[in-house]
């Protein structure tokens, strides 16, 4: 992770760092890393279903996003909460 750095090719990090996430923000000063994580998590979830469908046509495409879409909102969801325990810890 973050390797090429003074600090970096960690091969872990402390579970309180996730609650930076929501600090650390990019070039243009609006979007947070758990922005980049939250879109990462949709974009990956959405190559792995990809992989796994057969029929392409330009409308199943279409309705393939939308699932892919409510799958990855799923799994932010689930991380959300998992996040909200780790607070309350």
């Amino acid at each position: 992770m973050n390797v090429g750095t003074n600090r970096g090719d960690a091969h872990a990090f402390k579970l309180d760092t996730l609650l930076k996430l929501v600090d650390v923000k990019g070039a243009d000063g609006k979007t947070t890393l758990l922005h980049f994580v939250v879109q990462e998590i949709i974009r990956t979830e959405g190559a792995r279903h990809s992989d796994t469908t057969t029929d392409q046509t330009p409308a199943a495409t279409l309705s393939d996003d939308a699932k892919c879409r409510r799958l990855g909102l799923q799994v932010v969801s689930s991380l959300s909460s998992d996040l909200a325990n780790v607070k309350k810890a």
